[in-house]
Protein backbone atom coordinates (compact mmCIF):
# COMPACT_ATOMS: atom_id res chain seq x y z
CA UNK A 1 0.00 0.00 0.00
CA UNK A 2 2.90 2.36 0.75
CA UNK A 3 4.10 2.09 -2.85
CA UNK A 4 0.69 2.46 -4.52
CA UNK A 5 0.83 4.69 -7.57
CA UNK A 6 -2.91 5.14 -8.07
CA UNK A 7 -6.13 5.00 -6.10
CA UNK A 8 -7.38 1.73 -7.63
CA UNK A 9 -4.26 -0.21 -6.59
CA UNK A 10 -4.42 1.36 -3.15
CA UNK A 11 -8.06 0.26 -2.68
CA UNK A 12 -7.27 -3.33 -3.70
CA UNK A 13 -4.34 -3.51 -1.26
CA UNK A 14 -6.40 -1.99 1.54
CA UNK A 15 -9.10 -4.59 0.86
CA UNK A 16 -6.56 -7.40 1.17
CA UNK A 17 -5.23 -5.86 4.38
CA UNK A 18 -8.75 -5.81 5.81
CA UNK A 19 -9.29 -9.47 4.87
CA UNK A 20 -6.15 -10.45 6.75
CA UNK A 21 -6.80 -8.31 9.81
CA UNK A 22 -10.43 -9.40 10.10
CA UNK A 23 -9.41 -13.06 9.97
CA UNK A 24 -6.63 -12.64 12.53
CA UNK A 25 -8.97 -10.99 15.04
CA UNK A 26 -11.30 -13.99 15.16
CA UNK A 27 -8.55 -16.57 15.32
CA UNK A 28 -6.61 -14.60 17.94
CA UNK A 29 -9.64 -14.00 20.15
CA UNK A 30 -10.56 -17.67 20.01
CA UNK A 31 -7.00 -18.72 20.84
CA UNK A 32 -6.72 -16.39 23.84
CA UNK A 33 -10.09 -17.48 25.20
CA UNK A 34 -8.99 -21.12 25.01
CA UNK A 35 -5.63 -20.72 26.75
CA UNK A 36 -6.67 -18.34 29.55
CA UNK A 37 -7.93 -19.79 32.83
CA UNK A 38 -11.68 -19.80 33.35
CA UNK A 39 -11.87 -17.42 36.31
CA UNK A 40 -9.75 -14.71 34.69
CA UNK A 41 -10.65 -15.06 31.02
CA UNK A 42 -12.28 -11.62 31.02
CA UNK A 43 -9.02 -9.98 32.04
CA UNK A 44 -7.12 -11.92 29.38
CA UNK A 45 -9.50 -10.84 26.63
CA UNK A 46 -9.39 -7.27 27.98
CA UNK A 47 -5.59 -7.28 27.51
CA UNK A 48 -6.06 -8.50 23.95
CA UNK A 49 -8.73 -5.91 23.09
CA UNK A 50 -6.97 -3.13 24.99
CA UNK A 51 -3.95 -3.53 22.74
CA UNK A 52 -6.10 -2.06 19.95
CA UNK A 53 -6.17 1.20 21.87
CA UNK A 54 -2.45 0.97 22.64
CA UNK A 55 -1.74 0.46 18.95
CA UNK A 56 -3.85 3.48 18.06
CA UNK A 57 -1.85 5.68 20.42
CA UNK A 58 1.47 4.31 19.13
CA UNK A 59 0.33 4.97 15.56
CA UNK A 60 -0.71 8.52 16.47
CA UNK A 61 2.72 9.10 17.99
CA UNK A 62 4.44 7.65 14.92
CA UNK A 63 2.46 10.01 12.68
CA UNK A 64 3.76 12.97 14.66
CA UNK A 65 7.30 11.78 13.90
CA UNK A 66 6.91 11.13 10.16
CA UNK A 67 4.53 13.96 9.27
CA UNK A 68 6.70 16.75 7.90
CA UNK A 69 4.15 18.30 5.56
CA UNK A 70 5.09 16.29 2.48
CA UNK A 71 2.24 14.82 0.42
CA UNK A 72 3.98 11.43 0.61
CA UNK A 73 4.43 11.32 4.39
CA UNK A 74 1.49 8.91 4.67
CA UNK A 75 3.53 6.26 2.85
CA UNK A 76 5.89 5.97 5.81
CA UNK A 77 2.95 5.08 8.04
CA UNK A 78 2.14 2.08 5.85
CA UNK A 79 5.77 0.97 5.92
CA UNK A 80 5.73 1.19 9.72
CA UNK A 81 2.37 -0.55 9.73
CA UNK A 82 3.98 -3.66 8.26
CA UNK A 83 6.20 -4.09 11.34
CA UNK A 84 3.59 -5.98 13.40
CA UNK A 85 3.64 -8.71 10.73
CA UNK A 86 7.16 -9.53 11.92
CA UNK A 87 5.81 -9.91 15.46
CA UNK A 88 3.18 -12.34 14.17
CA UNK A 89 5.95 -14.57 12.80
CA UNK A 90 7.36 -14.81 16.32
CA UNK A 91 3.89 -15.53 17.73
CA UNK A 92 3.31 -18.28 15.17
CA UNK A 93 6.52 -20.03 16.24
CA UNK A 94 6.13 -19.64 20.01
CA UNK A 95 2.39 -19.99 20.67
CA UNK A 96 0.90 -23.46 20.29
CA UNK A 97 -2.70 -24.34 19.53
CA UNK A 98 -4.77 -24.91 22.69
CA UNK A 99 -5.60 -28.44 23.83
CA UNK A 100 -9.31 -27.73 23.32
CA UNK A 101 -8.80 -27.00 19.64
CA UNK A 102 -6.39 -29.92 19.15
CA UNK A 103 -8.99 -32.29 20.64
CA UNK A 104 -11.72 -30.90 18.35
CA UNK A 105 -9.47 -31.14 15.30
CA UNK A 106 -8.47 -34.70 16.19
CA UNK A 107 -12.10 -35.74 16.57
CA UNK A 108 -13.03 -34.12 13.25
CA UNK A 109 -10.20 -35.96 11.46
CA UNK A 110 -11.17 -39.22 13.12
CA UNK A 111 -14.78 -38.91 11.94
CA UNK A 112 -13.70 -38.14 8.38
CA UNK A 113 -11.46 -41.21 8.39
CA UNK A 114 -14.31 -43.40 9.62
CA UNK A 115 -16.61 -42.07 6.90
CA UNK A 116 -13.98 -42.76 4.23
CA UNK A 117 -13.65 -46.30 5.55
CA UNK A 118 -17.38 -46.83 5.20
CA UNK A 119 -18.11 -47.06 8.94
CA UNK A 120 -21.42 -46.02 10.45
CA UNK A 121 -21.23 -42.53 11.99
CA UNK A 122 -23.79 -40.90 14.28
CA UNK A 123 -25.59 -37.70 13.31
CA UNK A 124 -23.72 -35.53 15.83
CA UNK A 125 -20.35 -36.86 14.65
CA UNK A 126 -21.29 -36.44 11.00
CA UNK A 127 -22.12 -32.81 11.79
CA UNK A 128 -18.41 -32.25 12.47
CA UNK A 129 -17.56 -32.88 8.82
CA UNK A 130 -19.75 -30.01 7.60
CA UNK A 131 -18.49 -26.48 7.15
CA UNK A 132 -18.41 -24.50 10.36
CA UNK A 133 -20.92 -21.98 8.99
CA UNK A 134 -23.32 -24.81 8.15
CA UNK A 135 -22.97 -26.17 11.68
CA UNK A 136 -23.79 -22.76 13.12
CA UNK A 137 -26.87 -22.05 11.02
CA UNK A 138 -28.32 -25.57 11.03
CA UNK A 139 -28.52 -25.58 14.82
CA UNK A 140 -31.61 -23.61 15.95
CA UNK A 141 -30.04 -22.72 19.32
CA UNK A 142 -26.68 -21.63 17.93
CA UNK A 143 -28.41 -19.70 15.15
CA UNK A 144 -30.54 -17.88 17.74
CA UNK A 145 -27.47 -16.96 19.78
CA UNK A 146 -25.66 -15.80 16.66
CA UNK A 147 -28.50 -13.48 15.64
CA UNK A 148 -28.80 -11.92 19.11
CA UNK A 149 -25.03 -11.49 19.35
CA UNK A 150 -25.08 -9.82 15.94
CA UNK A 151 -27.68 -7.31 17.14
CA UNK A 152 -25.72 -6.56 20.32
CA UNK A 153 -22.45 -6.22 18.37
CA UNK A 154 -24.16 -4.00 15.80
CA UNK A 155 -25.18 -1.57 18.54
CA UNK A 156 -21.60 -1.59 19.86
CA UNK A 157 -20.07 -1.05 16.43
CA UNK A 158 -22.54 1.55 15.20
CA UNK A 159 -22.37 3.59 18.39
CA UNK A 160 -18.57 3.50 18.51
CA UNK A 161 -18.32 4.51 14.86
CA UNK A 162 -20.74 7.42 15.31
CA UNK A 163 -18.75 8.77 18.25
CA UNK A 164 -15.16 8.10 17.21
CA UNK A 165 -15.45 9.11 13.54
CA UNK A 166 -17.25 12.40 14.22
CA UNK A 167 -15.36 13.54 17.33
CA UNK A 168 -12.57 15.38 15.40
CA UNK A 169 -14.94 17.39 13.21
CA UNK A 170 -17.39 18.01 16.05
CA UNK A 171 -14.49 19.10 18.28
CA UNK A 172 -13.39 21.64 15.68
CA UNK A 173 -16.92 23.05 15.56
CA UNK A 174 -17.30 23.25 19.33
CA UNK A 175 -13.85 24.55 20.21
CA UNK A 176 -13.38 27.14 17.45
CA UNK A 177 -12.84 30.55 19.05
CA UNK A 178 -12.59 29.05 22.56
CA UNK A 179 -8.99 27.77 22.51
CA UNK A 180 -5.67 29.22 21.28
CA UNK A 181 -5.05 26.32 18.88
CA UNK A 182 -7.92 24.22 17.53
CA UNK A 183 -5.66 21.44 16.10
CA UNK A 184 -3.95 21.05 19.48
CA UNK A 185 -7.31 20.94 21.25
CA UNK A 186 -8.61 18.29 18.82
CA UNK A 187 -5.53 16.19 19.52
CA UNK A 188 -6.19 16.47 23.25
CA UNK A 189 -9.79 15.36 22.77
CA UNK A 190 -8.84 12.35 20.63
CA UNK A 191 -6.04 11.30 22.99
CA UNK A 192 -8.36 11.62 26.01
CA UNK A 193 -10.98 9.52 24.24
CA UNK A 194 -8.50 6.74 23.49
CA UNK A 195 -6.47 6.80 26.73
CA UNK A 196 -9.54 6.56 28.95
CA UNK A 197 -10.93 4.03 26.47
CA UNK A 198 -7.99 1.80 27.46
CA UNK A 199 -9.19 1.91 31.06
CA UNK A 200 -12.65 0.99 29.78
CA UNK A 201 -11.30 -2.11 28.03
CA UNK A 202 -9.52 -3.39 31.11
CA UNK A 203 -12.22 -2.55 33.63
CA UNK A 204 -14.84 -4.35 31.55
CA UNK A 205 -12.71 -7.49 31.77
CA UNK A 206 -12.50 -7.09 35.54
CA UNK A 207 -16.26 -6.50 35.84
CA UNK A 208 -17.03 -9.45 33.59
CA UNK A 209 -14.98 -11.75 35.85
CA UNK A 210 -16.49 -10.20 39.00
CA UNK A 211 -20.15 -9.51 38.22
CA UNK A 212 -20.66 -11.66 35.15
CA UNK A 213 -20.60 -11.23 31.38
CA UNK A 214 -24.16 -10.00 30.91
CA UNK A 215 -24.20 -7.56 33.86
CA UNK A 216 -20.95 -6.00 32.60
CA UNK A 217 -22.36 -5.69 29.08
CA UNK A 218 -25.54 -4.04 30.33
CA UNK A 219 -23.58 -1.55 32.46
CA UNK A 220 -21.57 -0.49 29.43
CA UNK A 221 -24.56 -0.34 27.09
CA UNK A 222 -26.47 1.79 29.61
CA UNK A 223 -23.45 4.01 30.22
CA UNK A 224 -22.95 4.58 26.49
CA UNK A 225 -26.63 5.37 26.06
CA UNK A 226 -26.22 8.20 28.60
CA UNK A 227 -22.81 9.65 27.75
CA UNK A 228 -23.23 9.97 23.97
CA UNK A 229 -25.99 12.62 24.13
CA UNK A 230 -24.13 14.31 26.99
CA UNK A 231 -21.14 14.82 24.70
CA UNK A 232 -23.01 15.86 21.59
CA UNK A 233 -25.92 17.86 23.04
CA UNK A 234 -24.57 19.47 26.22
CA UNK A 235 -22.96 22.94 26.03
CA UNK A 236 -19.50 22.64 27.59
CA UNK A 237 -16.28 24.53 28.17
CA UNK A 238 -13.14 23.15 26.44
CA UNK A 239 -12.07 21.27 29.59
CA UNK A 240 -15.55 19.89 30.14
CA UNK A 241 -15.69 18.82 26.48
CA UNK A 242 -12.41 16.89 26.83
CA UNK A 243 -13.71 15.23 30.00
CA UNK A 244 -16.95 14.20 28.28
CA UNK A 245 -14.99 12.78 25.34
CA UNK A 246 -12.86 10.79 27.78
CA UNK A 247 -15.93 9.33 29.51
CA UNK A 248 -17.33 8.42 26.10
CA UNK A 249 -14.11 6.58 25.32
CA UNK A 250 -14.44 4.60 28.53
CA UNK A 251 -17.89 3.25 27.62
CA UNK A 252 -18.01 3.24 23.81
CA UNK A 253 -14.49 1.89 23.29
CA UNK A 254 -14.30 -0.17 26.45
CA UNK A 255 -17.32 -2.29 25.63
CA UNK A 256 -15.44 -3.90 22.74
CA UNK A 257 -14.05 -6.35 25.31
CA UNK A 258 -17.33 -8.26 25.41
CA UNK A 259 -17.32 -8.79 21.62
CA UNK A 260 -14.29 -11.07 21.98
CA UNK A 261 -15.23 -12.54 25.37
CA UNK A 262 -18.88 -13.57 25.62
CA UNK A 263 -19.38 -15.06 22.10
CA UNK A 264 -16.35 -17.32 22.59
CA UNK A 265 -18.02 -18.86 25.63
CA UNK A 266 -21.32 -19.68 23.91
CA UNK A 267 -20.12 -21.97 21.11
CA UNK A 268 -18.36 -25.35 21.09
CA UNK A 269 -14.72 -25.50 20.03
CA UNK A 270 -15.36 -26.76 16.50
CA UNK A 271 -17.26 -23.57 15.56
CA UNK A 272 -15.98 -21.03 18.08
CA UNK A 273 -13.66 -18.97 15.86
CA UNK A 274 -16.19 -18.95 13.02
CA UNK A 275 -18.94 -17.73 15.33
CA UNK A 276 -17.03 -14.84 16.85
CA UNK A 277 -15.60 -13.84 13.47
CA UNK A 278 -19.10 -13.81 11.98
CA UNK A 279 -20.38 -11.60 14.80
CA UNK A 280 -17.45 -9.20 14.52
CA UNK A 281 -17.13 -8.89 10.76
CA UNK A 282 -20.77 -8.83 9.65
CA UNK A 283 -21.39 -5.81 11.86
CA UNK A 284 -18.38 -4.10 10.34
CA UNK A 285 -19.87 -4.60 6.86
CA UNK A 286 -22.98 -2.74 7.97
CA UNK A 287 -20.99 0.08 9.52
CA UNK A 288 -18.73 0.31 6.46
CA UNK A 289 -21.83 1.15 4.43
CA UNK A 290 -22.68 3.75 7.05
CA UNK A 291 -19.27 5.34 6.57
CA UNK A 292 -20.10 6.00 2.94
CA UNK A 293 -23.34 7.64 4.04
CA UNK A 294 -21.95 9.71 6.92
CA UNK A 295 -22.20 13.02 5.05
CA UNK A 296 -25.75 12.18 4.03
CA UNK A 297 -26.60 11.31 7.65
CA UNK A 298 -25.34 14.69 8.87
CA UNK A 299 -27.35 16.43 6.15
CA UNK A 300 -30.48 14.38 6.90
CA UNK A 301 -30.42 15.03 10.66
CA UNK A 302 -29.23 18.60 10.29
CA UNK A 303 -26.06 18.39 12.38
CA UNK A 304 -23.35 16.06 13.68
CA UNK A 305 -24.72 16.34 17.21
CA UNK A 306 -28.18 15.06 16.28
CA UNK A 307 -26.84 12.40 13.88
CA UNK A 308 -24.44 11.02 16.48
CA UNK A 309 -27.10 11.04 19.18
CA UNK A 310 -29.60 9.19 16.99
CA UNK A 311 -27.08 6.54 15.98
CA UNK A 312 -25.82 6.33 19.56
CA UNK A 313 -29.34 5.56 20.72
CA UNK A 314 -28.81 2.17 19.08
CA UNK A 315 -27.13 1.09 22.32
CA UNK A 316 -30.62 0.41 23.59
CA UNK A 317 -30.72 -2.62 21.26
CA UNK A 318 -27.72 -4.14 23.01
CA UNK A 319 -29.28 -3.36 26.37
CA UNK A 320 -32.53 -5.11 25.43
CA UNK A 321 -31.12 -8.26 23.78
CA UNK A 322 -28.28 -9.02 26.21
CA UNK A 323 -30.40 -10.84 28.83
CA UNK A 324 -31.71 -13.25 26.16
CA UNK A 325 -28.51 -14.14 24.28
CA UNK A 326 -27.51 -17.18 26.31
CA UNK A 327 -26.54 -18.45 29.75
CA UNK A 328 -24.22 -16.58 32.11
CA UNK A 329 -20.73 -18.03 31.64
CA UNK A 330 -18.66 -16.28 34.31
CA UNK A 331 -15.93 -18.57 35.67
CA UNK A 332 -17.12 -21.58 33.67
CA UNK A 333 -15.03 -23.74 31.32
CA UNK A 334 -15.52 -23.27 27.61
CA UNK A 335 -17.81 -25.75 25.85
CA UNK A 336 -15.37 -28.26 24.38
CA UNK A 337 -15.41 -30.54 21.33
CA UNK A 338 -17.65 -33.04 23.13
CA UNK A 339 -20.55 -30.56 22.78
CA UNK A 340 -22.32 -31.15 19.43
CA UNK A 341 -22.78 -27.99 17.38
CA UNK A 342 -26.43 -28.89 16.76
CA UNK A 343 -27.31 -28.98 20.47
CA UNK A 344 -27.47 -26.04 22.92
CA UNK A 345 -24.79 -25.84 25.60
CA UNK A 346 -26.10 -24.93 29.04
CA UNK A 347 -23.73 -24.68 32.04
CA UNK A 348 -24.26 -27.17 34.82
CA UNK A 349 -24.89 -24.47 37.40
CA UNK A 350 -27.70 -23.12 35.23
CA UNK A 351 -29.32 -26.56 35.16
CA UNK A 352 -28.87 -26.84 38.90
CA UNK A 353 -30.70 -23.53 39.34
CA UNK A 354 -33.71 -25.06 37.63
CA UNK A 355 -33.48 -23.19 34.32
CA UNK A 356 -34.04 -24.94 31.03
Amino acid sequence: AAFSQNYAVFLVLRFLTGVGMGAEWGAGSSLVSEIWDDRNRGKGIALLQGSFGVGFLVAAGAWQLVNHGSPDDWRWMYILGAAPALVSLFVRRRVKDPDLWLAADSKRREVRTRIRNGELVGASDRQLTKSTLAQLFQSPELRRRLILLFLAALSTTMGWWAVSSWIPLFSAQQLAGKVPSVPTAITQVVVAYNVVGLAGYFLMGVLADWLGRKPAMMIYFAGSLVVVPLLFLTPATPNQFIALAAINGFFTMGQWTWVALYPAELFPTQVRATAITFVFNTTRFVVAAGTLLSAAAIHFFGSISVAATVLGSGYIIGLLVTPWIGPETKGLPLPGPEVPADEPWVPLDTLAAGHK
